[in-house]
């Protein structure tokens, strides 16, 4: 068996081939980042006898989907894991190439015996593993990000718009309840001054473009059983459920809700020594921040809509407790346990869960 490491960079990669006893066999170095480049490989190497690690970037989904189609074994390491590169003094493409091949014959190794500890449990995987994705999904999963980013975008203006204007002591006219709806925005636009006429311009065009991707995302995703079952959820509209179902895409991946929990960068942190257990420790924020920030605004929307849900009274009673920032994080906890179930089992929401 053959353990290639690939350090890939937008056009240029480097490659280091070791045999079973982590001996280097063979240097690819700066080829093209192409199919012409990975030729090297194919050319000189059977899929049967080689495992491929390689580094989390830009590039992944394209080098995912060559060697896979090629019938190799390939698998993408998450770079904040893979310490022996990311904290190294020394950093070469040669260098992470072969610490790359060092890792793909660790993982190798983990995933051949699958070890438990003393208690018969199984040992985590000595780092996270991407799964590749399809050209489709990729594309579904990428609009779904660009539909939050621009309600993020469009948020972020109205604030500065309001900011602005209680600053510069401007006021709306009567009965112009909303900045964004479409007549302040006009109003806005007219309104002699410059810098109020250019925020409430992109603050518009940031709507235009949002509700143009909603609308596509609606005629890919109109069959998509996920989305209908988020969408149960009180407070979480289309936009919301479908950025949830493409970031879990697949939740038989996950083997319980609090796997669900750390993706989403909602576990609490542990601290024990001596036998003595320290609560109210900060999150562990190892996810996508929007990710989070999603799941917050979702807790916020749902509370709004639904006060007699169990987590809207479970939110209420924390907040007395531990203050707002902390409740709305454990709320939001919460609320991944509650998809991670309605899609396991398939089952709409239910304010109040069956004990």
């Amino acid at each position: 068996m053959y353990f290639i490491g690939g350090d890939i960079h937008k056009t240029i990669c480097t490659f280091n081939v070791m045999n079973a006893k982590l001996k280097t066999v063979e240097e690819f170095i700066d080829v093209p980042t192409n199919e012409e480049g990975f030729r090297c490989i194919t050319r000189n190497y059977n899929p049967k006898d080689c495992y491929i690690l390689i580094e989390s970037s830009t590039r992944t989904n394209f080098v995912q989907r060559f060697f896979h189609h090629a019938g190799y074994t390939l698998i993408t390491g998450h770079a904040k894991d893979l310490k022996k590169i990311n904290q190294s003094r020394a950093k070469t493409d040669r260098i992470d190439a072969r610490k790359l091949a060092e890792y793909a014959k660790e993982y190798y190794e983990w995933e051949k015996h699958r070890p438990t500890d003393e208690n018969g449990r199984p040992i985590r995987p000595p780092f996270r593993i991407s799964r590749m994705t399809d050209l489709s999904e990729y594309m579904e999963r990428n609009m779904t990000r660009q539909v939050m980013r621009l309600s993020s975008l469009g948020a972020e203006y109205k604030r500065s718009i309001q900011e602005y204007m209680s600053a510069q002591d401007i006021q709306m006219p009567y009965n112009y309840r909303t900045i964004d709806a479409q007549r302040s925005i006009d109003y806005l636009k007219e309104y002699p001054d410059p810098a109020l006429n250019i925020m409430a311009s992109i603050m518009e065009q940031t709507i235009v473009w949002q509700d143009e991707l909603t609308d596509e995302l609606k005629e890919l995703l109109e069959n998509n059983e996920d989305v209908k079952l988020l969408m149960t959820i009180p407070g979480i509209d289309f936009r919301t459920a479908s950025y949830f179902a493409m970031q879990i895409r697949d939740v038989s991946a996950f083997e319980d809700a609090e796997s669900l929990v750390c993706y989403f960068g909602l576990a609490p942190k542990v601290s024990m020594s001596a036998n003595k257990y320290k609560s109210g420790q900060p999150i562990v924020r190892e996810s996508d921040s929007r990710l989070r920030r999603a799941v917050y605004d979702a807790v916020r929307s749902h509370v709004r809509s639904c006060k007699n849900s169990a987590i809207a009274h479970f939110e209420a009673r924390m907040v007395s407790r531990i203050g707002v920032r902390k409740a709305e994080a454990a709320a939001g906890r919460k609320l991944v346990v509650v998809m991670w179930t309605m899609l396991t089992y398939r089952e709409p929401f239910r304010p109040h869960p069956i004990r």
